[in-house]
């Protein structure tokens, strides 16, 4: 058997092919040898004889073929310290849980939503698999399995998924064929997890909070644009503004030809009235519909040592506007910097 197919979510099927690369092979040798022997002819009223493959067996030989490369199987979580609640998944090895399935969707579904998160929340784990069979095994098999491509299109239809963590659909299949590896999660919301713990639509939905500020154009004036790097960056975690997204959340972009302009005006303002300078990152991100238009993100990290000041005056955030701090705030950041 083969991995033909995988949906990924947050770059997971990346993070795991670079970052476990012993787990990555691991994984290809259990799915090449956890099939073997197991196709079990069987006659339907009417038809011809056909192979299938019984579930049971599998399941049993997926277990035999993980257990063979030293994964931990049958990995046990007891809830709220009840032994009557506890949830099992099928294969763990170096934050990896992989969880089979050859049952019905919302089987498959209850792994990604449910039982992944419980896992990954005691730190069992860091990236969840599901090995579930594509479209033409599963016709091989008894009536009502889910397929890959049943589950991929589900999840697809959710986007953007509400789930803080990186899983993987993985499709098997007696194919030899290319992997085709999908990735669900766009690189925009991939980085907005990453550095906010939220995607472009729930930062929408809450409209502009404390650390992240929507633009549909950056500011003519030199001197905001500097007084809201030093409120970011006077704030515990840092802060981004999005520029390309206007206030009712419509996602307007900017020119990529304005691109250099944009991120070289921030830099200079930056270096020339923040003072001490913070570390600032630019990154441009795609419109699918506009190609000539993209979102920009400007990352302003926490200094470590504050207050960052421009024009001798000390800026803070408060809600989704900047400040001038008072003495009492000011004299708060000096402390909390450990200065």
């Amino acid at each position: 058997m083969y991995i033909t197919n995988v949906a990924s979510h947050l770059g997971a099927w990346m993070k795991f092919m670079n970052d476990y690369p012993v787990e990555f092979q691991d994984l290809h040798r259990v799915v090449a040898n956890a099939l073997t022997d197991n196709e079990l002819p069987k006659m339907q009223v009417g038809e011809s004889p056909s192979s299938t493959y019984r579930t049971d067996q599998l399941s049993g030989s997926f277990k035999t073929a993980f257990v063979n490369q030293g994964w931990q199987t049958r990995e046990h979580l007891t809830i709220n310290g009840n032994i009557e609640r506890r949830s099992i998944i099928d294969a763990v090895k170096n934050s990896i849980g992989v969880e089979y399935t050859f049952g019905k969707f919302f089987y498959t579904e209850s792994v990604i939503f449910v039982k992944f998160p419980l896992f990954i929340n005691a730190n069992k784990f860091k990236i969840g698999l599901v090995i579930t069979p594509t479209k033409s095994l599963a016709k091989l098999m008894r009536y009502g399995v889910s397929s890959f491509e049943m589950v991929r299109d589900r999840i697809r239809s959710l986007a953007p998924l509400p789930l803080k963590y990186p899983f993987a659909i993985v499709g098997i299949s007696d194919q030899n064929i290319e992997t085709v590896v999908e990735e669900l999660t766009t690189s925009i919301d991939q980085y907005l997890f990453e550095t906010l713990g939220l995607s472009l639509a729930e930062m929408i939905l809450q409209t502009e909070k404390q650390n992240y500020d929507f633009k549909e154009t950056l500011s003519p004036e030199n001197d905001k644009v500097a007084k809201e790097i030093c409120a970011f960056a006077n704030l515990s975690g840092g802060g981004l503004m999005l520029v390309g997204v206007d206030d009712n959340g419509h996602t307007c972009g900017v020119l990529r030809q304005d691109l250099d302009d944009i991120q070289l005006r921030v830099m200079n303002i930056a270096s020339t009235r923040c003072f001490p300078l913070p570390k600032i990152e630019c990154k441009a991100f795609d419109l699918p519909d506009h190609p000539e238009r993209c979102l920009l993100s400007i990352y302003i990290a926490e200094i470590p040592r504050k207050p960052c000041m421009t024009k001798e005056k000390v800026y803070i955030r408060v809600g989704s506007a900047a400040r001038p701090a008072t003495s009492d705030e000011i004299r708060n950041l000096i402390l909390g910097s450990g200065a």
